[in-house]
């Protein structure tokens, strides 16, 4: 175990300071294809990125989350500011682990759910774009190509949603109150401990329920502004159109009636995370 966590440390070292480097989409893909399949045992399950090691001392667990931790920051950085779809879902699918209740301040400096929700802030950034979209039925997909941003996006925010603030109680080291000797039926009660730091975790959900109800906001008021419309017209319209074939282009680039909002505070937090880039780089460089 001991053994397995040091290769563990390395091997996240080296990859963080590879995903640093500005590479080609392809690269940065195959990347976190090899970062996803080493941690969960290339299997489709979501798991912790301290298991199999969880007993290997509280120094390697700390190098182990603090390189797990910069390769994650660097994704969503990755992920944020992406103009191609297959990365766009290539990087969602890194996002998707178990969380720990330590785990939780971390991922509130990275602002995850926002990022999620917006990019880069950006009108044509292709994240932002994907919400509000109809949401694709298809169960099965042919290749990665046909898998649908919407759908991948909406999947990724409530799974790490559900995973974050989902562990927040733990049974207090296997602590028991029994109630009577064993061979009954009366259950055993365990005393629960809280395993997080509460504030962070109030930060935490905080920042996933400000977009939740800001899309909730959103929808409500774009639903107010509309009026309404004849409905045997729309149908005749509509009918008329999938005859002629033209519907399915109409809808892609439609736009909505907000998505002219923020864009200056977007190009504001862009300069600002430019700004900080920079100040770490000189510090590093002093160092």
């Amino acid at each position: 175990m001991f053994l397995n966590a040091c290769m563990r440390v390395a091997g996240l070292r080296i990859l963080s300071q590879v995903m640093s480097l500005n590479l080609p989409s392809a690269a940065d893909s195959d990347l976190c294809n090899w970062f996803c399949s080493s941690l969960r045992d290339n299997t489709n399950n979501l798991t912790h990125y301290l298991n199999n090691i969880k007993q290997c001392g509280n120094y390697l667990e700390g190098k182990v989350r603090s390189y797990f931790f910069k390769i994650y920051e660097q994704i969503v950085q990755k992920l944020r500011e992406s103009k191609d779809k297959s990365s766009i879902i290539c990087f969602l699918d890194s996002l998707k682990w178990q969380f720990w209740g330590r785990d939780h301040a971390s991922l509130v400096n990275l602002n995850l759910f926002k990022v999620l929700r917006f990019g880069d802030g950006h009108r044509k950034n292709k994240i932002k774009k994907a919400w509000g979209r109809v949401l694709s039925q298809n169960v099965r997909v042919k290749n990665e190509s046909e898998r649908d941003l919407t759908k991948e996006l909406i999947t990724t925010f409530e799974q790490v949603f559900l995973n974050t603030v989902g562990r927040t109680v733990d049974s207090d080291l296997g602590t028991a109150m029994k109630l009577k000797d064993k061979g009954t039926s009366i259950p055993t009660l365990e005393r629960s401990k809280s395993i997080i730091d509460q504030n962070v975790t109030e930060l935490l959900i905080s920042q996933a329920f400000e977009v939740i109800f800001r899309e909730l906001n959103r929808y409500t008021s774009i639903f107010g502004k509309f009026k309404g419309i004849d409905w045997y017209t729309y149908v005749n319209a509509r009918n008329k159109e999938t005859k002629e074939g033209s519907d399915p282009e109409r809808y892609n680039d439609e736009r909505l009636f907000d998505e002219d909002e923020e864009e200056e505070q977007a190009q504001k937090d862009k300069e600002a995370r430019q700004k900080a880039r920079e100040e770490e780089q000189e510090r590093q460089e002093k160092e």
